[in-house]
């Protein structure tokens, strides 16, 4: 049932639910982290169809996260929902993740959880 709700908050438009979903606890932050990484798939499927309904899913479920990187490198679930992002979607979707950190990187990457999102950076 969550992967259901997470997938329907992330392909529904439902403005803001993805993030609460990351938040709640560690079996919704797995849900949101498999629709992201289906929503990934899709866009990497040259056969899928309705591509900008596609390309407008992800910018959906990116700008959930939008201005909330910070937060979320501090956050025991949302951390890994980043992660998930960077892992599974092309760079012009998650290049924001950058963007927030700056200023904040050397401070991100010392911390618990906000190394594990500096490392996917630097691999992405």
């Amino acid at each position: 049932q969550l992967i259901a709700e997470a997938s329907a908050a992330a392909f529904g438009g439902f403005d803001g639910r993805l993030w609460a979903l990351a938040c709640r606890d560690g079996a919704s932050s797995i849900a949101v982290q498999r629709a992201v990484a289906i929503l990934g798939r899709v866009l990497q499927d040259p056969m899928a169809g309705a591509r900008w309904r596609v390309q407008f899913d992800a910018e959906a479920v990116v700008g959930q996260f939008r201005s909330r990187v910070l937060e979320a490198v501090e956050h025991p679930h949302a951390n890994h929902v980043v992660k998930q992002l960077l892992d599974a979607l092309p760079s012009e979707y998650v290049a924001f993740v950058a963007e927030e950190l700056m200023g904040s990187a050397a401070w991100a990457a010392k911390h618990k959880f906000g190394c594990r999102i500096v490392l996917r950076l630097v691999h992405h």
